[in-house]
């Protein structure tokens, strides 16, 4: 859902097709050459999430990555801060899952990724979307000004993921059908998690 929102914004010609498979190739290149990090999900709110990351003493090292679902967030920080924050986690029956990646994405362990993603970014046209989309930086509607801000996309990439906010955005928009386009079923789950108490709403896959 991090990359998906350059996908998104491709259909919605903020960016070209051509322009998109750079941009997301230099984003993704930039961002596996940080410094090494680690990521793990918690089954916690992101206000639940900070308070065990202050509690823990590693609030230097970790933090809020992803707001999934209303009791789904992911952490990201330097290795040593996720495995004590973990640690302790599990100590009070709360069961983390690390994910597989060397990196702490949207963090500002990404900011030197931010800085190489803008300079390619500079020499790309954006164009104002043609189609509305939710953002995962804001939780709202993007608007035009932020759709075509090189420095919207950078922060992007360093910025948590707010992906329940903007479901929840779209579902107030009235949106009562949503299809996850791609491999997998991860959003739809989330989404279910967040959908569970509401009528009339469809989820699926693409096939």
């Amino acid at each position: 859902h991090s990359v998906g929102e350059l996908v998104a914004a491709t259909l919605a010609s903020v960016f070209t097709l051509q322009d998109a498979v750079q941009i997301i190739v230099a984003r993704g290149r930039a961002m596996h050459q940080a410094a090494a990090g680690a990521m793990a999900a918690v089954p916690l709110s992101p206000d639940q999430a900070v308070s065990k990351i202050q509690c823990s003493g590693v609030a230097d090292r970790v933090w809020v990555a992803a707001h999934n679902a209303p009791q789904s967030t992911v952490v990201s920080g330097c290795v040593e801060g996720i495995e004590k924050l973990v640690d302790q986690l599990a100590s009070e029956g709360i069961a983390a899952q690390r994910l597989k990646t060397k990196h702490a994405f949207h963090t500002p362990m990404m900011k030197e990724a931010t800085n190489q993603f803008a300079a390619v970014l500079s020499a790309v046209q954006l164009s104002a979307p043609r189609i509305p989309l939710a953002s995962t930086v804001t939780g709202r509607m993007s608007s035009d000004r932020e759709a075509t801000d090189a420095e919207y996309w950078c922060n992007q990439l360093l910025q948590p993921v707010v992906f329940s906010p903007a479901v929840s955005c779209l579902i107030k928009l009235g949106c009562n059908v949503l299809l996850q386009v791609g491999l997998g079923t991860a959003l739809v789950s989330l989404v279910k998690q967040q959908l569970s108490h509401l009528e009339n709403q469809a989820v699926a896959t693409s096939p």
